[in-house]
Order: structure tokens, then sequence, then C-alpha cells
């Protein structure tokens, strides 16, 4: 049994926004528009208006708000119309706005409410189901713009929605004088936790369980012990204790927890003082007042663990807390810590603000990490590194995780954005600044270019989608915040600070992050904020050039024109799919870019840099001599977030000056040349013969990221032909035949630099997927000598590879019951996700079944490893379907178990039907997601799933005749 005590000092009290779910509660903003009001015309005139436009049926509610009216229709579609046309009232055009912007949050009040201790008892042995009282929920308002709340019910009554699990409230608003209003609350129900008896002094728009993990086994004995840690961000502090749970409302917390003495307690700040012996073998651990900080940010844990310390330069203890077995995989993580921690306190000019730092290591902990102020939360996969079992991306991976979650401590806690709409500000600011920091921690790695195939190209495959969004995007609820922490905010946040960056200078890109923290700290701050930091600095148009990269989704592809005379480009939106409309949605910007564009001449070596302005059709290169220069690279090393499209002839004398002489091109630039052109070929920009062509250089190439992405420019044409015995082992052989030199180059030995192992692992398992027959045989090899003991382990670096291919062609159920005692017996997360892999590759479709409802035993699969495990039946050819069917038959199973806000969850679906490329499958899809239409954290990601899966039909109709015949010419 532990008590938490928090007592909380807010700094505004601002108050809420009550949505009336009614009898369509699916309606969000994005269904309602607003009008501004005016003596000339009613609420009713304004309804008469907007029916006669989109249909009277079609108006859902129409209410006077903060002198605007605002509508609510029964589709978003609709709403934009209106929005577009506007609407005509007593013959005068009255222009009509969207609602789908965050709620205006109104301070009410300026004398700092405070909620005074809250006794929330959670039994950390059991789980149940109760009834928690809410007895009161008080707000204290005297504004102008909010006057007074009627029930239009005797009763409030607040119900916990089943599968959402937020609250429906259902009651009317009107405008009128008030003073005070108190809103009477029964019962809340909540989930799978014990007794928390609340008695609510703050808004709580939403109660239900603490994310609070409990689990673990540790101790030499392999006993079972439990832990208790808390996840917060985004929304769900207000499940641990009454809060104004916004990320512009920053408090101070006092924090004590009484517990077992057996165990100790965490929290964001230092002890305050030793811990109080109770009666009954308990201890209370006070910590001293915090610091103000966002709600999502506190952080408290209770545990049995060991911890490993480093000091910082400044003497900061900083510490890796473990299960006490693992010790001795957090000396990398310590030693890691306490090199970026002094490089960014350096780097930004700015201390840290609390006296420790702490970090721990949680057995099964749903996200990746959370940078908790002060205590930094990890899954174990990202902290702990195990020198004899971790391979070389094990290692690479914690390093960056680690130095992403540092990172935060300044952009996200110091300085945090004032709503969800710009998460960018932090998650975009930690996606870049985690390469800076292990570059200096590890500076052979070269993550500056690991960071071109790690984030910026990947996430040009999901921004080049209509499904995508705006790196600023408009959420409300839970639901829709929760579904914007995506390769959008983290992945293309960081790409186009990595442009910034490189048309600033770093000298100035660097001295305008340091006045953007200064200026703003221990405060919020939106994207203008940073813009105008940075431009202050340089005296550069940040804001006039940035807006276009961050207030419309998608990017650009710049068309390369060159003659005798001039070298010119144009720009267009980019989009997989080549019958999309590249005007929709609609952007305010047009879908123009304004653009800094670097170019290389390879014969002159000549580098410049230009502007190509939103507002020009075309940017003509200056300086540019065809005798001079010859050859250009646009868009060198990938630094600009856009693609370059060539001519055909250029795209043939690219191919022929990478087959003379690649090293011409730096590594980075390969890269960017081999992603491009398969990316343009999947869109029908350019024909496939292009990207084919293009690839003959590989049998030189030698580099590992030119491979690395050449494994994932690939996937997408291996996925899409995999099903065709004509044409699939002629796309095998191309690739077995480009991959041969480096194959045999660096062998079976795992030996060789971090980046060489590397290599070494991507160019088997290149050889591998395609069929090389000498590569298989020697990992079946390795794995039976594995499975009959011959050999005590396989080589760090080369088990994803033997466990996925030996069970793969090898492997027997009593291969893989072996493995699957062995998943059990192991306690390192790092080898139990790689022999997941293995079990997953199995060719038995009964084993594919046990080990799906395996999942449903969290003794046996972390709760964390389920999404893992479908995922990696899902790659496998005959687990395809079946990791859709298990998904969709369990799914009210899932619902339950993780909630329909869950963005793991959200995600599944579509990350196990990207490769989805017939009718049958798309209908399945519909199918389930109309039956299903709450899809939570899940709206955005079925809908870039159905997208994809259209794209993958069409693309199958397009290009298959295209690419038969180039291989049946090409490949003996």
């Amino acid at each position: 049994m532990c008590t938490l005590n928090v007592s909380a000092a807010f700094r505004s009290l601002q108050d809420g926004v009550l949505h009336a779910t009614m009898d369509f509660g699916r309606l969000t903003r994005k269904h309602g528009v607003r009008i501004a009001l005016s003596p000339s015309y009613s609420v009713e005139d304004c309804s008469l208006a907007v029916g006669k436009l989109v249909g009277h049926r079609s108006v859902k509610s129409a209410a006077r708000m903060n002198n605007a009216v605002v509508i609510f229709l029964d589709s978003v579609e609709k709403a934009d119309a209106v929005v577009v046309s506007g609407i005509a009232v007593h013959g005068a055009l009255v222009p009509v706005l969207p609602l789908s912007t965050p709620a205006v949050r109104v301070t009410v009040s300026n004398v700092p409410p405070f909620i005074g201790d809250e006794a929330l008892v959670e039994e950390l042995s059991k789980y149940g189901k109760v009834v928690s009282p809410v007895k009161k929920v008080s707000s204290g308002c005297k504004s102008p713009l909010l006057r007074h709340v009627v029930s239009h019910k005797r009763q409030l009554l607040m119900v916990l929605n089943n599968r959402t699990k937020e609250l429906n409230l259902m009651f009317g608003v009107e405008v009128e004088d008030f003073v005070n209003v108190v809103f009477e609350l029964f019962q809340v129900w909540q989930e799978r936790t014990s007794r928390q008896n609340m008695s609510g002094k703050g808004l709580c728009r939403e109660c239900r369980r603490t994310r609070c993990g409990v689990s673990g086994r540790s101790g030499k004995t392999g006993e079972d012990r439990k832990i208790a840690a808390t996840d917060h961000e985004p929304t769900d502090a207000r499940k641990s204790f009454p809060c104004f749970d916004e990320p512009n409302k920053k408090a101070t917390y006092t924090i004590s927890i009484t517990h077992d003495k057996s165990y100790g307690a965490l929290s964001n700040m230092p002890l305050e003082g030793d811990p109080q012996q109770l009666p009954g073998d308990k201890v209370k651990t006070s910590f001293q007042k915090s610091i103000p900080m966002s709600t999502y940010l506190v952080c408290f844990a209770v545990h049995q663990f060991g911890f490993v310390e480093r000091k910082s330069a400044r003497g900061v203890p900083l510490r890796i807390y473990a299960q006490p077995s693992q010790l001795g995989t957090a000396t990398y993580a310590a030693n890691t810590t306490k090199i970026i921690f002094d490089y960014f306190e350096e780097y930004f000019n700015m201390t840290y603000s609390i006296a420790k730092l702490d970090k721990i290591a949680i057995p099964d902990f749903g996200t990746g990490a959370m940078e908790n102020w002060g205590l930094i939360t990890y899954r174990e996969t990202n902290l702990l590194y195990d020198a004899e079992q971790s391979s070389s991306y094990n290692k690479q991976r914690v390093a960056s995780v680690i130095s992403h979650e540092l990172v935060h401590q300044w952009f996200g806690n110091i300085v945090t954005m004032d709503w969800w709409d710009d998460l960018w500000l932090n998650e975009g600011f930690a996606s870049f600044f985690e390469y800076i920091g292990v570059e200096k921690a590890e500076p052979s790695w070269g993550m500056r270019d690991i960071m071109i195939i790690s984030d910026v190209l990947p996430v040009m495959v999901d921004d080049a989608l209509l499904s995508s969004h705006p790196i600023i995007v408009n959420v409300s609820t839970p639901a829709e915040i929760t579904s914007v922490f995506d390769g959008i905010s983290y992945s293309k946040g960081a790409s186009i600070l990595r442009m910034l960056e490189d048309w600033m200078g770093k000298d100035k890109f660097r001295d305008g992050c340091r006045k953007y923290l200064k200026d703003y700290y221990f405060d919020n701050a939106k994207t203008a904020n940073f813009w105008k930091s940075l431009a202050d600095v340089s005296g550069l148009p940040v804001a006039d050039v940035m807006d276009t990269w961050t207030k419309q989704m998608g990017y650009p592809v710049l068309d390369l024109s060159v003659t005798e005379t001039v070298a010119k480009l144009s720009q267009r939106r980019f989009l997989l799919d080549p019958k999309a409309n590249a005007t929709q949605p609609p952007s305010p910007l047009g879908y123009k870019w304004t653009i800094p564009v670097k170019w290389h001449s390879v014969k002159s070596d000549k580098n410049m840099l230009a502007m190509f302005e939103k507002s020009s059709a075309e940017h003509v290169l200056s300086n540019y001599s065809a005798s001079e220069d010859g050859l250009l690279k646009v868009n060198n090393d990938h630094l600009g977030f856009y693609r370059v499209n060539h001519e055909d002839h250029m795209w043939n004398a690219i191919s022929q000056q990478l087959q003379s002489k690649h090293s011409e091109f730096d590594a980075a630039d390969r890269t960017s040349y081999i992603d491009d052109v398969f990316a343009l070929a999947r869109a029908d920009v350019i024909d496939y013969g292009n990207a084919f062509n293009l690839t003959m250089y590989l049998t030189n190439e030698t580099e590992y990221i030119v491979w690395e992405r050449v494994a994932s420019s690939i996937a997408y044409v291996r996925d899409m032909l995999s099903g065709n015995a004509a044409l699939y082992p002629l796309f095998q052989k191309l690739f077995r035949n480009h991959v041969k030199a480096i194959q045999t180059q660096l062998g079976w030995n795992d030996a060789g630099t971090q980046t060489q192992r590397l290599l070494r692992e991507t160019t088997l398992g290149i050889a591998c997927q395609m069929g090389d027959q000498e590569a298989l045989n020697e990992a079946s090899r390795i794995f039976d000598q594995w499975i009959n003991g011959s050999i005590s382990s396989v080589a760090v670096n080369l088990r994803l590879l033997v466990y996925r291919y030996g069970m793969k062609n090898s492997g027997t159920e009593a291969k893989w019951n072996i493995m699957f005692q062995r998943y059990k017996d192991t306690s390192l997360a790092q080898e139990k996700d790689k022999l997941l892999y293995g079990l997953s590759s199995v060719d038995n479709v009964e084993l594919l079944y046990r080990l799906l409802e395996a999942c449903k035993d969290e003794s046996v699969v972390r709760s964390q490893d389920l999404f893992t495990v479908v995922r990696y039946v899902s790659i496998n050819p005959l687990g395809e379907n079946m990791a859709w069917d298990w998904t969709t038959l369990n799914w009210d199973y899932l619902v339950n178990r993780y909630t329909i806000n869950d963005r793991n969850l959200g995600r599944l679906l579509g990350r196990i039907t990207t490769s989805y490329n017939t009718e049958l499958q798309l209908w399945k899809m519909e199918h389930f997601f109309s039956r299903t239409p709450n899809a939570g954290a899940g709206e955005m990601p079925r809908q870039q799933a159905l997208e994809t899966v259209r794209n993958n039909i069409e693309w199958i109709r397009s290009n298959e005749n295209e690419i038969r015949d180039w291989l049946e010419r090409n490949v003996a």
C-alpha cells in the first residue's frame, strides 16, 4: 500500500471549455464554424443561411458564444464548404471562420487557487473496478465573457465512456451574470485501479486511472517484485490528482509518498530530509517543493532498484536506476548522460534547473521514454546496454534516446509549448538536438548523416500523403492530442530545424536558440516566438520562410531543367498518389514554399545557396555555367526538406557518373539520389527504369547510410512484387548481384567499427531478403548450432538475421519451442525483442497463432510488446493477413486493455497493412472501420492506412508491366 499526497499551487486560473455531446457525440470542433455576431442578424438568421447552403438537416446545433454564433454541422466537409463560400444573411455576404482551433482559455481570476493535500491510495498488489466519488468541482469566475453555467437537469451526471475513457458532459450553457458556480458531481467509474478518493477542487475535465506500471522481476532468485511509475503525457496527470491539466498551467508541487519501508520513492525533486518512520512498516518520503512545471511533467515512482551514479561538471548527481540484476548494463547510460548533459549546459548557455537528475528503466513501459523533469522514465531497451548482449544498433538507440530526453530538460521543460498544437517545439527540437548530443558523445558515428536515414527520409513518405497534417495542427481532445505524437511532429520538425540551421549558419542558430530559452525562461511559447528569437540574432526573415514549412502539410519537388545557358527550378507539391488533387485539403499558402536551395557543381566544386521564393513561378540558378559547372547536385547532403527531379537525360548522366566514379558525390548525396529516384518513380513522376539504372553502381558502394537507404527504398517495390511469381525472382536476382561484393567483403565475422558492424548487418539482411542461398545457408547453420547448444550465443550484430532467417528456413515446432523458452528465460529486453522477431518468422500458422495468443498473458509477453509481436507477425508472408484478423477479432479486448486513446493501439492497424495491395484487403479495412467508427487516437492513422492501400493497388496497375519490361531486358 502506498499513499500519495500532492499539494499544487497554480499561478493562474482559467476556465475550462464545456462540450455538450447530446445525441451526436462524435462531433468535434472540426464540424463547427464561427460567425461574428452583429446587431443586424440573429442566431436563427445564421442557422437558416447555413442550412440553405448545405441542407437544414445538416445543422446540428447553433448557439451564441462570446459575441459569435457557433454552428455545428454533421460533417467536416460541409463545415469546410461553408467556410470557403461564406453565407448570405439579408442579402449581405457574411464571412465564416472555422472553429477547429484550440479551445480559447479565458483568464477568469488572478488569485492563485490552491489544491490542498489529496490522499490518493493505491493498492499495488492488485487491480479492481471501483466507483470513485467526485464530490464537488467549484469554479470561481468573474469575467464579462463567461457569466453563467446552467444545468438543464436536476442532476449533473458525468458518465465515463467505456471506450474513449473520456467524460461525456450532459448539460447546456447560457450566458448570464454570475459570480460563482458549483457543480455537484456524482459517480465516476474508474477502470483497473484501486479506490482513489478525490475531492475535486480543480476543474477535472476527465477522471480515469493513473497510467501506472506495476511490474518487474528482479533479484538473483528471480522473484516477482513490484514497481509503480507514472506516465502523464499528454493528458493523464488528471488521472493522478485534480489539476488544470494543460501545458500552460504551470504550477509548483509538494509531493510526499507513504510506502512500505522495503521500497524507495522517487519524484521530480530531491528529498526533503530523511524518510519519516511510520507505524506498520511504513515510511513517508517527502520531496522539496518543485520548480514551476506543466502537469504532464510531474512524476513519481516507488521501487526496489539500485543505481549507478556520475556527477556532472557542476556536481549535479546523475543517477541511472535499474533492477539490481541489471545494474551492470547501466554504466554506458551513466557515462553517456554525463557527456551530453555537460555539453548541453554549455551549448544552450543555461544550467539545468534541478539539483539532481534521475533516470529509471521501467521493465514494462508503454512509452519509449518520458522527459519528466528530474526523473526521466525509460523503457529498458532505451536505457540499458550490455556490451556482450546488445547490438550496435541497440547502442546507438540508447545513446539517441538519452540525448533526446536530455534536450527536453531545456526544450519542453524550461520552455514549454503553449498548447499541444505546437508540440513540435518540444518533440521536433528534441529529435534534432539528439543527434547533436550523440555526436558529442560518439564523434566517430557520423550522427548528422545518420539523421538523414533515421528521420528525414522516412518522414518524407508520411508527409507525401493527403492524410498528412501540418506541423502546427489544431487539436482539442485527448485523442486528437495523442494522435499528433507522430512522425510529423518529431521527424519533420527535426528535419526543418536541420534545414534552418544550415540556412542560418550553426553559430547564429545556436545563438537564436539561447535567446529563445532566455526570453521564455520557465514560461510557455508559440512557434512565432521562436521565429522572432532567431530573427533577432540573425536579421533574417525567419517567419516568412519557415511559416511555409509549418503551417501547411507536405513538401515540394523541384524540377530542374538545364540547358547550355541556364539552369532553372520550378516547384510543385509532391504526392505519392499521382492522381491525387494537389490542392487538397486547402492550404492558406497554396502549397508553395520559400526554399533555401543549395547546389553543388561536381566539375567546378562550386557550392551556392539561393532562396526560391514562394511567390515565384520559377527560380534561375545564378552563377551557373554549363561549360564550367557541368553536372549539378541540387540539395546537396539532402539538407533541404524537398526532393529534386531531373529530366531523363540528366538521370542518365547521374547514373553514368556514379558508375564511373561514385565518390564524386559524397555518401549523403548518394543516399539522397537513391531515395529521390525511387520516391519519384513510386509517384509516377519518372519511369522505374531511371531508378533501376541508378542502382547499377551499387556493386562499388561501401557506405552504411547508402545501403541502409537502399534497403528501405527498395522495400516498397519488394512488398508490391513479392506475390508475383514471375517478376519477384528477377527483382531478387538484380539486388543479389548488387550486394554480392560488399557481402563477400564483410563476411559473417562480427568485427570492426560501429559503422562497419551496422553495414554488415544491413547488407547481409538484403542478401537474405533477396534469396542469396549462401547467406541463407549460413544463417541456418549458425541457428542450428545455437539451438542444439553447440554455441552458447550468436554474435550480437548477427542475432536478428540468424533468429529470423534460421527460423524461417529451418525452423520446426521443436526448435520454435526451444526459442520460445529462451525468450521467457532471458531478462534482457533487447534480447527479448530479437527473439520475438525470430519466433514471428516461422513458417507455421499454428505457431504464429500461439505467439499472438501468448500476448494476452502479461507474465509471458509484456504489455508494451504486444504491438511489436503483431507487427512482426504481419511481416511474415504467412502472417500478413493473420495479424489483421487476430487484431480485429480481438479489438474489444485490445480497446478495454489499452483504451481507444492509446497511441500505440491507434497506429497498429496502419502499421500491419502497409503492404496490402488487393481490393479484398482494402474492403476488409473499410468494412472494419465502418463497424468501429470511434477510432480515438487512430483517426488519422486510419486515414493514412486507407490512402496507402489505395495507392498500393493503383501502383500495381500502373507499374507492373513497366517493371517487367525493364527486368526482362536487364536481368539475365
